[in-house]
This record gives C-alpha cells, structure tokens and sequence, in this order.
C-alpha cells in the first residue's frame, strides 16, 4: 500500500480523539435538578402531548364518522 503510513497514523489519530471524548464525557456530572423542576417538566409535557392527542384523536373520530355515514 503507497500510504500505508498515512492510513495508520489518520487511524490512530481517530481512535485517539474517540477515546478523549468517551473520558471526557463521563467525567461531566449531570445537572441537579432545583425543588419545582420535576414538576414543571410534568406540566410542560403535559401542555404539549395533551393537545397534540387530542387533535389526533378529533380527526380519528371525523374520519370515523365520515367513513360510517
């Protein structure tokens, strides 16, 4: 191979930086959650999935009642 050099050293750059990354990332603590966070993320989800359901469920229903009549 011409770049047999070229090729081992780009490879083991790569498996060099993948490694830093992983040691890096598993040093990082996650971040603590404050009293009301839990809570808020409860009602933010429930703000977004509740409508978005029942529209779904609304044109369900419609094409139901479309398809019977």
């Amino acid at each position: 191979m011409i770049l047999h050099k070229r090729v081992e050293r780009a490879f083991s750059l790569l498996k060099e930086r993948a490694e830093n990354k992983k040691s890096r990332a598993s040093h990082e603590d996650p971040m603590p959650l404050e009293k009301g966070d839990m809570a808020a993320m409860y009602v933010s989800a429930f703000l977004v999935f509740i409508p978005a359901a029942l529209v779904t469920l609304a044109v369900m229903v419609g094409l139901a009642a479309i398809w019977i009549l």
